[in-house]
């Protein structure tokens, strides 16, 4: 990503961009200038910026943009906003992002290629492990008492 942080000048043509893809309707290109407006506004304005980088990151979610979508849930951890909550699946209650790490991690991958394949930190890789053997646990203890009764 681009530095454009403090730069004013920056800023009004990174604004002057996202209109021009916005009427051209280039939802990707969109995103892209949405992320980098939200990172120039970052340390002056960082409520316009999480507001920026929600719009991207919705966008690059609707378009299945990861890497993207990724870059624009990072720098909103960064404002100290609340990324995302992944939407659960048919996969036992998993959300997507645990589905992602445990696709990952059944390949062979340590965690730390999983976490910086998906820009998370180690820590959250772990965290989703946790969370999704917890899912199991829970799912395997409710059909054993199911067929006990």
């Amino acid at each position: 990503m681009l530095e454009f942080e403090g730069d004013e000048g920056a800023t009004a043509r990174l604004k002057h961009a996202l209109e021009r893809f916005a009427a051209l309707d280039l939802p990707f290109e969109t995103g892209r200038a949405r992320l980098a407006l939200a990172s120039a506004l970052a340390s002056a304005a960082p409520e316009a910026a999480a507001a920026e980088a929600r719009l991207a990151l919705a966008m690059f979610e609707r378009l299945g943009a990861a890497p993207d979508a990724n870059r624009a849930a990072r720098l909103l951890r960064e404002l100290g906003v609340a990324s995302r909550t992944w939407p659960r699946t048919e996969r036992g209650g998993l959300t997507t992002r645990e589905t992602e790490v445990l696709s990952l991690l059944a390949t062979g991958l340590p965690n730390a290629e999983i976490a910086e394949l998906l820009s998370l930190s180690v820590a959250a890789v772990k965290s989703r492990l946790h969370r999704a053997r917890l899912m199991m646990r829970d799912t395997l203890t409710g059909h054993y008492e199911e067929r006990l009764t």
